[in-house]
C-alpha cells in the first residue's frame, strides 16, 4: 500500500517531473499529464487553488484539464487515506466528482492520484487499493436506483435529498462491510 505525502518530504520538482514519468509511462491523458503538473504547486491550499487558476487562464487550458488540476490538488491527500474514512466525508469526497454523471472525471482523477502516489513512493507496485477501494464505494453508490423513490411519491427537490440519504447508507453499508 501506498504511504500517505503527509508522512514524506514535501513534493518537489523532483516528484512531479517522476510523476510525469508515471504518467509517460502508464499513457495517461492530457487531463491526467497536467493535473500531476500542477498538483503540488504553492504553499497551502488557497494559494495552491489561486496559482493554478492562474496558471490556467494564462495558458488557456481546456475546461476538462483546468477541472481535474483544480481536484487533484485540492483531493488528492485524501484519497491515500480513503480506506479509513469515515462514510459521510467518503460520500462526501465522492460527490465532488460527479461520479453518477462524469464517472470518467473520477477515473482520470484517481489515475492521477496513482501517478502521484507512485511518484512519491518511488516504487513500481501495480497495485493502487485505494484506487480499487473508491471505484467500489462510488460502484454503491451508483447502485441506488431511484424508481423506489419515485414510485413512493419523491418529486422534485424531496427526491434529490431521498437520494442522497439512500447513497450515503449505501456508503455507510460499504464502509462497514470493507473495514
Amino acid at each position: 500500500m501506498f504511504d500517505s505525502p503527509a508522512t514524506q518530504a514535501p513534493a518537489t520538482g523532483e516528484r512531479v517531473l517522476e510523476a510525469l514519468h508515471e504518467c509517460a509511462q502508464h499513457q495517461q491523458s492530457l487531463p491526467v499529464r497536467w493535473a500531476c503538473l500542477l498538483h503540488a504547486i504553492g504553499e497551502g491550499q488557497e494559494q495552491r487553488k489561486d496559482s493554478i487558476k492562474a496558471i490556467n487562464a494564462r495558458c488557456k487550458v481546456p475546461r476538462d484539464c483546468q477541472e481535474l488540476a483544480s481536484l487533484v490538488s485540492e483531493h488528492h491527500e485524501q484519497v491515500h487515506q480513503a480506506e479509513a474514512m469515515q462514510a459521510g466525508a467518503l460520500f462526501e469526497l465522492l460527490q465532488h466528482f460527479d461520479i453518477y454523471r462524469r464517472p470518467e472525471r473520477f477515473e482520470q482523477f484517481l489515475s492521477a492520484c496513482e501517478m502521484i502516489a507512485r511518484a512519491q513512493a518511488r516504487t513500481a507496485q501495480t497495485a493502487y487499493p485505494q484506487a480499487a477501494y473508491l471505484r467500489a464505494a462510488a460502484t454503491a453508490a451508483r447502485a441506488v436506483d431511484a424508481k423506489p423513490l419515485i414510485e413512493q411519491g419523491y418529486k422534485g427537490a424531496e427526491l434529490g435529498q431521498a437520494l442522497q440519504r439512500e447513497r450515503l447508507e449505501a456508503i455507510r453499508e460499504f464502509t462497514q462491510a470493507n473495514s
